[in-house]
């Protein structure tokens, strides 16, 4: 019955928060659109024009190549303008943002708030999908340049690798084989700068782009997992939600037959007695299991950022199993 209880606590409370929400975007429909256009204009127009632009101008004194920071800044510009041009062809219209807004609004009111969230977290990744391919194109060729690097590396010690025994071998090379990997070392050298500042600056932006999204998985996440029903139940029943235990000696049977049988015998009776769980600790065991794995892929992280890896913090925190685990574990813990 617990766990009956907590369903319809969170169905309850979802739907209370889905018909606040709702009723505020239905009803303000124009707030609503002129708040998502500054967030659109931010990202395009100061966030990538204008510091593509600047990517072009050595930025903080770091020397690029000319041409090639030259050719990819115009296939950068070349995407994010295609991108724009086909949602504006799509949304261009003031009133069909206005009927999106007061349908998402419709929403919230009809099937609660982590429905109404999941719809715009999903509008904030297809919005959003071209930055991401764009980072996800520099952080690969970042880490190509990386492992070319290696390697070349390698020839000027007399290594090779040797992927079939996972090992690194020694090798005697021609004077010709050397000239070939100096010029072809030297070209990369030469290009790491570049496409080092491309990667780390589409990095950072798709991380505050990210951003945006793990501010609504947060609001999901503490949603779900918001331990209504259990606070109930400690609050009407303390004694489902024990701390500990301890035994005491029990002296309210007055009249019945097991008192009878005590006072003949002198027998004492003891119970065990509960100790009510601490309200603070009912919000641990709600929250606990999602955010400390979101902390521990920190590290990963910046490893990651440093080996030119596709960043996995981003999925990780979006991973919705980690918020399907709590909530089985919840109603575990409820039984």
């Amino acid at each position: 019955h617990l766990s009956c209880i907590c369903e319809f606590a969170h169905a309850a409370l979802d739907g209370v928060f889905g018909l606040t929400v709702g009723l505020f975007v239905l009803f303000h429909p124009d707030c609503v659109q002129h708040s998502v256009s500054f967030l659109w204009n931010a990202i395009h127009g100061r966030l990538l024009r204008e510091n593509i632009g600047w990517l072009e101008t050595f930025p903080v004194g770091f020397k690029l190549n000319v041409p090639l920071t030259t050719n990819m800044g115009r296939e950068v510009f070349l995407v994010v303008s295609t991108y724009e041009e086909g949602l504006l062809l799509a949304l261009n219209s003031h009133s069909v943002q206005v009927l999106i807004i007061k349908i998402l609004g419709l929403i919230g009111i009809t099937l609660g708030l982590s429905t109404m969230l999941a719809f715009v977290f999903d509008a904030i990744r297809l919005s959003t999908i071209h930055i991401r391919t764009i980072s996800a194109t520099f952080c690969k060729m970042f880490r190509a340049l990386l492992y070319i690097l290696s390697q070349l590396w390698k020839l000027f010690r007399g290594k090779k690798s040797n992927p079939l025994r996972n090992r690194t071998d020694t090798l005697e090379y021609d004077y010709l084989q050397l000239l070939l990997g100096t010029i072809l070392f030297t070209i990369c050298l030469f290009l790491f700068t570049t496409f080092l500042v491309y990667h780390t600056f589409f990095m950072v932006v798709n991380l505050s782009v990210s951003g945006c999204a793990l501010t609504v998985w947060t609001v999901y996440s503490v949603v779900k997992a918001f331990p209504l029903g259990r606070l109930l139940v400690r609050l009407l029943q303390p004694h489902e939600f024990p701390r500990t235990v301890y035994f005491s000696q029990d002296t309210t049977r007055n009249g019945s037959a097991d008192s009878d049988i005590t006072a003949r015998k002198d027998v004492q009776v003891s119970c065990l007695v509960p100790v009510a769980q601490q309200t603070p600790r009912v919000f641990q065991i709600a929250y606990g299991p999602i955010f400390p794995r979101i902390l521990a892929r920190i590290p990963v992280f910046i490893g990651e950022v440093a080996s030119g890896k596709p960043s996995s913090i981003t999925s990780s925190c979006l991973n919705i199993h980690l918020l399907n685990d709590q909530h089985c574990s919840s109603k575990t813990w409820t039984r």
